[in-house]
């Protein structure tokens, strides 16, 4: 990379750098391809039965689609290991995968409220993806000890196989990001039954999208989160007062995934059409009510952080029973060593039990604000979700998502910097040379860097 300080203005020769001078800049620079977002194939989705530890085969469908992107962090206390086998018992592919054994209801709002304990479910369905290749006879399931949990062979004759190619489209809301390290968020709907309600849906949609633009640390990372939807009036089955938790929403995650598997994601967020109070988060997908009244945001921005991130609730259930996992926005010490000496923190008695311990008394994981579209996350959890953030990039090279660097994107760098002269303000995505967070102008380095990634 060129030193800032010693770049070429784009103000002073940007006016005058023609296509022809681009392209040949591209040429003095050295050129390299820019990876082509995931596509469509042939898959299988293996649907999962877990009761008192014991797994169990349900069904096997193939069908076009996406295989889920590598997104969601590793859980290693719900983790397991799917193998695709040949006839002959050899590996021809791998899939990690969660149950979701943990799951987590809507946050605290302003008004006190008997707390409610997260649930875990003693019964558990999921459904895997892996990828339809030749000669795929069998599976084995493993946990994250090496232990076998299951084995079935002779599954070629069991795939249920769709008669024609599936239907369902997706659709892009928001994708400043290109190729395969974008964080991909894919929302679902459910009880969006109408033509206008799917309409509404759309917009409900982009309204979560843009509140997770305004939150940090979401909003320090906005152009590596690529946002899609799937308009779709299936049933999802998601029900008020789970586990007898009135605010619990849970929703049917055998529908939910292979809805999923038609559109490229790494994380799924479900948008249930209901005014009423509710929500829930676990590592496969996260579920809040629509956007109004203006909880809504706050709800799924805090489910997606169970989801996303394996952030605790960081209100307390009492005492501890022993069955959750301690999470890193909580600590069992008294003195809080996990975060000690981090400015705006404390060591505050009440994280998802009354003996562990969180870092302030205003986090999103706490309770959620009465004022629309507020609320924020706590040092600590700033962090957490940042790592989680951190190896998600955007190569600022294709800018307009298809597939490969030309002059057209260097020119829309050009035509960016233009309407920064002409208006005195600029569109973030196209300064590219301090990562995409900007160092206040557009300039010859921006263009170097695109054209850096040119492919003919």
């Amino acid at each position: 990379m060129l030193a800032h300080d010693a770049h070429v203005s784009w103000r002073r020769f940007g006016p005058q750098l023609g296509a022809s001078l681009l392209l040949a800049l591209g040429l003095l620079l050295g050129w390299g391809a820019l990876a082509a977002a995931s596509s469509s194939q042939p898959i299988l989705l293996f649907s999962l039965h877990v009761e008192a530890g014991q797994f169990r085969l349900t069904a096997i469908e193939g069908r076009t689609g996406f295989m889920p992107d590598n997104g969601s962090p590793v859980d290693t206390n719900d983790l397991y290991t799917l193998l695709l086998l040949d006839a002959r018992g050899n590996a021809l592919a791998t899939q990690q995968f969660a149950l979701g054994r943990t799951v987590w209801g809507a946050p605290w709002a302003d008004e006190p409220e008997a707390p409610h304990p997260v649930v875990m479910p003693a019964v558990l369905e999921t459904v895997v993806t892996a990828p339809d290749l030749p000669g795929a006879d069998g599976i084995e399931i493993y946990d994250l000890n090496g232990t076998l949990l299951l084995r079935e062979t002779g599954l070629h004759d069991r795939v249920q196989r769709a008669g024609e190619s599936p239907t369902t489209i997706w659709e892009d809301i928001s994708t400043p990001c290109c190729g395969d390290n974008c964080l991909d968020l894919l929302f679902l709907g459910d009880d969006y039954t109408t033509t206008a309600s799917l309409d509404m849906f759309r917009s409900d949609v982009s309204y979560m999208a843009n509140y997770f633009r305004q939150v940090e640390p979401y909003s320090a990372r906005p152009n590596v989160i690529n946002v899609r939807a799937i308009a779709s009036t299936t049933d999802l089955e998601c029900n008020y007062n789970c586990f007898g938790t009135p605010r619990l929403i849970c929703c049917n995650g055998n529908i939910i995934l292979p809805l999923a598997s038609q559109a490229p994601h790494d994380k799924i967020i479900v948008l249930v059409n209901n005014n009423e109070y509710g929500g829930s988060g676990s590592v496969n997908f996260a579920v809040a009510y629509h956007r109004f009244p203006q909880y809504g945001p706050q709800v799924a921005i805090h489910e997606f952080s169970h989801s996303f991130a394996l952030l605790g609730d960081e209100y307390s259930f009492g005492p501890n029973n022993g069955g959750n996992p301690l999470r890193a926005n909580c600590d069992d010490n008294a003195s809080c060593p996990r975060w000690n000496g981090m400015p705006g923190t404390s060591c505050i008695p009440g994280c998802t039990y009354n003996e562990w311990y969180r870092a302030t008394n205003d986090c999103l994981m706490l309770r959620i604000r009465s004022e629309p579209a507020s609320g924020v996350f706590c040092p600590v959890c700033r962090a957490i979700i940042g790592g989680y953030l951190a190896p998600f990039s955007d190569a600022w090279s294709d800018t307009d998502c298809d597939g490969a660097t030309d002059v057209l994107d260097i020119t829309r760098v050009a035509r960016a910097w233009n309407d920064f002269v002409q208006n005195g303000s600029y569109d973030p995505n196209f300064d590219v040379d301090n990562g995409g967070t900007g160092d206040g102008d557009i300039d010859i380095v921006d263009v170097s860097l695109v054209s850096g990634h040119l492919t003919l």
